[in-house]
């Protein structure tokens, strides 16, 4: 009995919560459609508001949102799925993001002058973060001063990704003619 009287208080407490929010919502809300927008919505929490405790009465959850408690679910698959899915994502992330680098830096030693061909390697650390580059070139036609040619190609790349001159590698193939 003691329990029907707290579910029977518990509902008049709501509903007379429910009354005071409608109402003061009337008063601000302007005339019109989203006032009865308002009324249907709070009509549907007073039907709410009264099948919740009576749904207690008879066992039975009419809540509006049903909680569980996810603690008694075994998550070790799930999280171990859900880890290697990550890494999955992940790698190729990284595998689009290398291809896209290797492109952008062939790019830009082509603009260098004499260079007919770039053959690009990347070095990523962390998925993201570059570590080193290697360019391999291949030139229109032979050029006194390589070396030269070589700091150009890495000035360019060097400049354009601010890395250092100790991660960028640039080497000439050597032509057979």
């Amino acid at each position: 009995m003691a329990g029907f009287i707290a579910i029977i208080g518990e509902m008049v407490r709501n509903i007379t919560i429910i009354a005071l929010l409608s109402l003061f919502w009337e008063i601000l809300l302007p005339r019109g459609k989203t006032k009865a927008f308002a009324q249907v919505v709070l009509g549907l929490l007073v039907i709410l508001v009264v099948l919740n405790p009576l749904g207690k009465l008879f066992k039975a959850d009419v809540s509006a949102v049903s909680w569980q408690n996810y603690q008694d679910v075994p998550s070790g698959g799930i999280i171990s799925a859900g880890t290697a899915l990550e890494d999955k994502w992940q790698s190729k992330a990284a595998e689009s993001y290398e291809e896209s680098l290797k492109k952008q830096i062939k790019a830009l030693a082509l603009l260098v002058e004499n260079v007919a061909d770039a053959e690009v390697r990347v070095s990523l650390e962390n998925y993201n973060s570059l570590e080193k580059i290697d360019v391999i070139l291949s030139l229109e036609k032979s050029v006194a001063d390589e070396k030269a040619l070589r700091q150009k190609v890495e000035s360019a790349i060097g400049n354009f990704y601010g890395l250092s001159s100790e991660q960028i590698e640039v080497f000439i193939a050597i032509r057979a003619e």
